[in-house]
């Protein structure tokens, strides 16, 4: 008698929690967990030509098998060949390819190339140091010596000083 209640009780907490067929499972293989995690950290990011980029972040990820880095409250540097200051910035966070060595900024982003005192302030913006490129879809206020420019979809290049944005809001050019 005392096994038949054993086996009861068995019985019916079995098959009181067999799982359903419409349940979704998750695997590990679904998420990519980063192969390292650094706090309060410096990465010197080479761009092949010219001073490497100098990335300070509260945090940053890193993932070796997709070529990326995530950074969180990070600020950035490149220095120039004579040592000067050239590009520095700050972001709420970003993501680095480091094989392409592209750069997207996010979370009131700000990027300034101090030889010709330009300012880009925005929301997002992606830095390519291939060719020292900046692009930002987001609301851009741009500030230079004689004039400043309000819009949104901006291209700049910093190599050249060369701007250009697909819908202006507001601004003004001095001579």
């Amino acid at each position: 008698m005392r096994y038949i209640l054993i086996f009861l009780t068995l019985l019916v907490l079995l098959t009181g929690c067999a799982k359903e067929e419409n349940t979704a499972s998750v695997s590990l293989q679904d998420f990519e967990m980063p192969d390292m995690i650094l706090n309060n950290t410096t990465y010197t990011l080479s761009t092949g030509e010219g001073e490497p980029i100098k990335i300070h972040a509260k945090e940053m990820k890193v993932y070796l098998s997709s070529d990326k880095v995530l950074v969180e409250d990070v600020s950035f540097e490149q220095l120039d060949e004579s040592g000067e200051l050239y590009i520095s910035g700050y972001a709420g966070r970003g993501e680095i390819n480091t094989k392409d060595k592209v750069c997207s900024f996010s979370g009131q982003t700000s990027l300034k190339q101090h030889k010709d005192n330009l300012s880009i302030e925005t929301e997002s913006l992606t830095f390519d140091s291939r060719d020292n490129s900046v692009n930002s879809d987001s609301y851009v206020s741009v500030s230079f010596p004689g004039g400043r420019l309000e819009g949104v979809k901006l291209y700049a290049d910093l190599t050249k000083m060369s701007l250009e944005m697909k819908e202006l809001f507001s601004g003004e050019v001095n001579e």
